[in-house]
């Protein structure tokens, strides 16, 4: 079981850097960007909900 799960992340990770690194630089920045305030919203959602409680 352990070994089909990292087997898995492996091959899409994979697939995730062969895509990444076809991009341009902007277009990587971008990406990056994205992560960034994708993550920095989910992060005050997350803290949002748990102070309303």
């Amino acid at each position: 079981m352990i070994a089909r799960t990292v087997q898995l992340f492996n091959q899409y990770y994979d697939q995730i850097m062969v895509w990444y690194h076809g991009l341009d630089q902007a277009a990587q920045m971008g990406v990056v960007f994205l992560l960034f305030v994708g993550s920095f919203f989910l992060v005050v959602f997350f803290m949002m909900s748990r102070m309303t409680k």
